[in-house]
């Protein structure tokens, strides 16, 4: 999911307007309308945004991190953080690589002894 896309999921399920969002970071509608388009944010409103919607900003950059928006309650579990249940895709390619290259460096320590 693209950063825009993200964004326009949390503003609407807080139900703000663009008008309203980018009042409460300090840019116009038009701003936030091009961001929901995927246009350009700059890092420093990144982090506004994220401390606005109460996330790490990871999860608005990482498109493998996908955020699935639940009505905003008190659970703490792992797998519920301020409110926003988050659900990471790691691509199965990922893991077997990671798991290769430990292999090897354990046949290398393996070796060295």
């Amino acid at each position: 999911m693209e950063v825009g896309t993200k964004i326009q999921k949390l503003r609407e399920q807080r139900k703000i307007t663009q008008q309203e969002f980018g009042n409460i970071i300090g840019v116009s509608q038009v701003t936030v309308a091009n961001w929901e388009k995927g246009k350009t944010i700059k890092h420093t409103h990144l982090k506004e945004i994220a401390d606005n919607f109460d996330i790490p900003i990871d999860f608005l950059l990482d498109n493998n991190k996908k955020i699935k928006i639940i009505q905003k309650n008190k659970d703490t579990s792992k797998d519920n953080i301020n409110g926003y249940e988050i659900t990471i895709n790691t691509p199965s390619t990922l893991i077997t690589e990671l798991f290769n290259k430990l292999d090897n460096m354990i046949e290398l320590l393996k070796k060295d002894n």
